[in-house]
């Protein structure tokens, strides 16, 4: 790689960590947000501020029984079966991998970038 491309290839993963950062960080806030809401507006509460608005609704959460768990399991082998087998057709298309580091590794290091 070349200086321009590792600077891209930098960027990319310094956005990458920040959104993956993020989205940890909204998985720990949301049951607090919700709560909050809950205890004091309600169910149907809403919050607005100059950001933007939060609302909870009140979702279906489905558990199915074990006879469609049989099917899925059933499709799943099935689909790996026509995999091994050929009979299943696939495209292959481009994908960026991206894992969080301990520690910030510039690109170069021995860790393989994918593109």
């Amino acid at each position: 790689m070349d200086e321009q491309d590792k600077v891209i290839a930098r960027r990319y993963m310094e956005l990458k960590s920040i959104v993956l950062n993020a989205e940890d960080e909204i998985k720990e806030l949301q049951p607090k947000v919700t709560q909050a809401i809950f205890n004091t507006m309600g169910r149907k509460g809403k919050v607005q501020g100059a950001l933007g608005a939060l609302s909870v609704s009140m979702r279906k959460k489905w558990t199915y029984s074990p006879v469609v768990k049989e099917m899925e399991t059933a499709v799943k082998a099935e689909k790996e079966a026509e995999e091994a087998s050929g009979l299943a057709t696939f495209d292959e298309v481009p994908s960026i991998m991206f894992r969080r580091g301990k520690e910030e590794n510039e690109v170069g290091a021995p860790e393989p970038v994918e593109v």
